[in-house]
Protein backbone atom coordinates (compact mmCIF):
# COMPACT_ATOMS: atom_id res chain seq x y z
CA UNK A 1 0.00 0.00 0.00
CA UNK A 2 1.38 3.09 -1.00
CA UNK A 3 -0.11 4.93 2.37
CA UNK A 4 2.18 2.29 4.40
CA UNK A 5 5.28 3.27 2.32
CA UNK A 6 5.03 7.01 2.54
CA UNK A 7 4.48 6.35 6.92
CA UNK A 8 7.39 4.11 6.64
CA UNK A 9 9.87 6.82 4.99
CA UNK A 10 8.31 9.57 7.17
CA UNK A 11 9.48 7.04 10.42
CA UNK A 12 12.67 6.20 8.66
CA UNK A 13 13.60 9.82 7.85
CA UNK A 14 12.55 11.30 11.47
CA UNK A 15 15.64 9.63 12.97
CA UNK A 16 13.13 8.34 15.91
CA UNK A 17 12.74 5.44 17.57
CA UNK A 18 9.86 3.26 16.98
CA UNK A 19 8.53 4.15 20.33
CA UNK A 20 9.39 7.84 20.14
CA UNK A 21 7.68 8.00 16.79
CA UNK A 22 4.58 6.22 17.84
CA UNK A 23 4.30 8.69 20.65
CA UNK A 24 4.42 11.94 18.95
CA UNK A 25 1.98 10.87 16.14
CA UNK A 26 -0.44 9.54 19.27
CA UNK A 27 -0.70 6.07 18.17
CA UNK A 28 0.33 1.83 20.02
CA UNK A 29 3.38 0.60 19.28
CA UNK A 30 1.13 -2.14 17.96
CA UNK A 31 -0.48 -0.30 16.00
CA UNK A 32 2.93 1.32 14.35
CA UNK A 33 4.26 -2.14 13.66
CA UNK A 34 1.25 -3.25 12.45
CA UNK A 35 1.51 -0.53 10.03
CA UNK A 36 5.29 -0.80 9.11
CA UNK A 37 4.52 -4.34 8.32
CA UNK A 38 1.38 -4.13 6.14
CA UNK A 39 -0.85 -5.81 8.52
CA UNK A 40 -3.11 -2.85 8.70
CA UNK A 41 -3.29 -0.47 5.61
CA UNK A 42 -3.26 3.00 5.97
CA UNK A 43 -6.02 4.97 4.82
CA UNK A 44 -4.66 8.62 3.18
CA UNK A 45 -6.56 10.73 5.83
CA UNK A 46 -5.26 8.40 8.33
CA UNK A 47 -1.81 8.81 6.98
CA UNK A 48 -1.89 12.44 6.31
CA UNK A 49 -3.55 13.32 9.68
CA UNK A 50 -0.26 11.24 11.52
CA UNK A 51 1.98 13.30 9.12
CA UNK A 52 0.70 16.87 10.26
CA UNK A 53 0.97 15.65 14.21
CA UNK A 54 4.88 14.89 13.06
CA UNK A 55 5.62 18.09 11.73
CA UNK A 56 3.81 19.84 14.03
CA UNK A 57 5.96 18.39 16.68
CA UNK A 58 8.80 19.46 14.69
CA UNK A 59 7.95 22.37 14.35
CA UNK A 60 7.36 22.88 18.38
CA UNK A 61 11.01 21.46 18.55
CA UNK A 62 12.36 23.61 15.90
CA UNK A 63 10.70 26.86 18.10
CA UNK A 64 11.92 25.74 21.42
CA UNK A 65 15.75 25.31 20.02
CA UNK A 66 15.79 28.42 17.87
CA UNK A 67 14.23 30.11 21.47
CA UNK A 68 16.96 28.39 23.86
CA UNK A 69 19.87 29.36 21.18
CA UNK A 70 18.67 33.14 21.03
CA UNK A 71 18.56 32.95 24.98
CA UNK A 72 22.65 31.46 25.18
CA UNK A 73 23.71 34.12 22.38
Amino acid sequence: NAMNENFRKLYEESNYSAVGFSQIIGVSRQRFYNIINNKQILRETTYYKYKIKFLKNQKRITKKQKLIKEFLD
